[in-house]
């Protein structure tokens, strides 16, 4: 049984106030793992899956290394071509997009069938992301990209979570919901600066991300919404999540 990460908003709403029990799952999907992390990053607490095989890929993707303050492990020549790995400052973006310079496009092009203007865009993409969390969050986050196979195709899935203020704090509370936060970001493209010029970076990842043809997820506090193209599955939009410390966006980017 896999753990997709609308599977884990529903356990953690069935598991408010107890344990977190996710020992009958035998996969893990990558964006439920990141909103895993954050969760015991911040206190939670959860009984892991039984399955040996899952344990392994946890540790594989990095997953079990922040948890015991390790570094991550190497990429190598696995499906990652991101394990999960820490950003905190400025100087952990460009780091990592160092990394993602070396290894995307030849990765992206054995597995998605991307030309090296497309890699080239998605390194953007990535880079837009992953600065967010030193200038907005106000809290360390992570990020992860690993391939799939869906429906006789490559999947890229990508996974940048905080575990900081969350969209509604960010934006002062001018918003009444987490759900109108997100609407605000993602959808309007509004700065929590008092800036015309500003919430432009998050126009261009949704726009790269749907010219992917992308399913595209924001979670932040108790509500997420997504941009699921035909083909794909997920909810359009929820509310009345159990909270999640920080911001979460996660995407799906299918092979060509």
């Amino acid at each position: 049984m896999r753990l997709s990460h609308d599977d884990l908003d529903g356990e953690l709403v069935r598991s408010r106030g107890r344990v977190l029990d996710l020992s009958h799952f035998d996969k893990v999907d990558l964006s439920a793992a990141a909103v895993l992390l954050v969760h015991l990053s911040t206190g939670g607490h959860w009984t892991e899956p039984r399955a040996l095989v899952t344990r392994s890929w946890l540790r594989r993707v990095g997953f079990s290394a922040p948890l015991a303050g390790e570094p991550p492990p190497p990429e190598g020549a696995s499906d990652a071509l991101l394990v999960f790995t820490r950003i905190e400052t400025d100087a952990d973006v460009a780091a990592l997009l160092d990394r993602v310079h070396k290894r995307a496009p030849r990765f992206l092009g054995e597995h998605l069938g991307f030309t090296a203007l497309e890699s080239a865009h998605f390194t953007i993409l990535l880079a837009e992301l992953c600065h967010n969390i030193p200038e907005h969050a106000c809290g360390p986050g992570w990020i992860a990209a690993h391939r799939y196979r869906f429906q006789g195709r490559n999947i890229l899935k990508i996974a940048v979570a905080d575990a900081g203020r969350g969209l509604r704090a960010s934006y002062g509370d001018r918003y009444p919901s987490d759900l109108d936060a997100i609407r605000a970001a993602f959808e309007e493209h509004r700065s929590r600066h008092d800036d015309p010029g500003r919430g432009h970076g998050v126009r261009q990842v949704v726009k790269t991300a749907r010219g992917f043809g992308a399913k595209i997820t924001v979670r932040s506090g108790e509500a997420k919404k997504a941009h699921v193209p035909e083909g794909m599955l997920g909810w359009s939009s929820v509310s009345g999540l159990e909270r999640v410390a920080g911001t979460q966006v996660l995407i799906a980017v299918p092979g060509r």
